[in-house]
């Protein structure tokens, strides 16, 4: 066969629920540690809106900010933490995502504009480097 097979293996969480063996260890691990270093990094609390001191390093990559891709960061991590959260309820994820969206929904501008670094770090260049800069 051109491609290798997949062989899915159930395991039993502690609350019963069966799940694939890869699902369970990013269950168990991975969406925690990716929510350990979203909070680390400044991540997690960059919908608060407040400055944050990698805002003032120059980019690696011109024109692109280090931290351009955090909106879309957070968001991803959601996305995953709630597929999660389908199959087995979790206390911590749960939270987190309930005060991450909480605080999306607080950043979004009257307008309805959402976007960290047209709000904090440049808010007068919004939409205007849409093809480098992450925008839409």
């Amino acid at each position: 066969m051109a491609y290798p097979q997949v062989t899915f293996v159930n395991t039993t969480l502690h609350d019963g629920t069966l799940i694939s063996g890869r699902r369970a260890a990013a269950f168990k691990n991975t969406a925690a540690y990716q929510l350990d270093v979203l909070k680390e990094t400044g991540r997690y609390d960059a919908f608060k809106l407040g400055w944050h001191p990698i805002y003032d390093e120059k980019p690696d990559v011109w024109p692109v900010p280090k931290h351009l891709f955090w909106d879309s960061d957070v968001a991803k991590w959601i996305e995953g933490a709630c597929y999660l959260l389908q199959t087995s309820p979790q206390p911590e994820l749960r939270e987190a995502v309930d005060e991450l969206v909480e605080m999306i929904r607080s950043a979004q501008q009257p307008d309805g504009y959402l976007n960290i670094h047209f709000t904090v770090v440049q808010p007068l260049n919004r939409f205007t480097n849409l093809r480098d800069l992450h925008e839409l």
